[in-house]
């Protein structure tokens, strides 16, 4: 049984393809009279000259239009990378919360989530989510510095009240 070879309207060789499957391609109208055809691994030659194909009638039954091929376009929706996202909520989370113990868990999540963050969206440029990495990453930093200076303002202050001077 001969197995059939074309070169397609995009200019990629296709096959190998029995006798029916070639006139199912051609009677689809991706064969036409001016296609390439390599029958068995010899030359290439017009699908005209392929008698088994398209009969004495190929003028006929072979168009001279190109072959059209559908367009495949895929989109990739860009997505929002996760840890992004995490590490600006703990980042502003942890803002409001310095006033208390409770923000520290955030102050350090929201440090390591929106470096993981950066990091993967740096790996993977199709991710978006960057300026949210940054503002959890600079609200944490903001937080940490926030908190170690009402310490230090508090020892200070406690220091002046214990020394007893006004």
């Amino acid at each position: 049984m001969a197995q059939y070879h074309f070169i397609g309207g995009d200019g990629k060789p296709y096959g190998p393809y029995t006798l029916d499957q070639m006139k199912e391609h051609q009677a689809a109208n991706r064969l036409n009279a001016e296609s390439q055809i390599s029958v068995d691994g010899g030359g290439w030659k017009p699908a005209s000259s392929i008698l088994e194909i398209f009969g004495n009638n190929a003028a006929a039954t072979g168009s001279t239009a190109p072959v059209q091929y559908p367009q495949v376009t895929t989109t990739h929706a860009n997505r929002t990378n996760p840890m992004a996202i995490t590490g600006m909520i703990c980042g502003i989370i942890s803002l409001p919360a310095i006033c208390c113990c409770y923000g520290f868990p955030f102050h350090i999540l929201g440090i390591i989530f929106s470096m993981i963050g950066l990091s993967q969206i740096k790996k993977s440029p199709g991710e978006q989510g960057k300026g949210m990495a940054i503002a959890g990453l600079i609200c944490a930093i903001l937080s940490i510095i926030l908190v170690i200076a009402f310490i230090v303002l508090g020892v200070a202050v406690s220091a002046s009240d214990l020394s007893g001077r006004p």
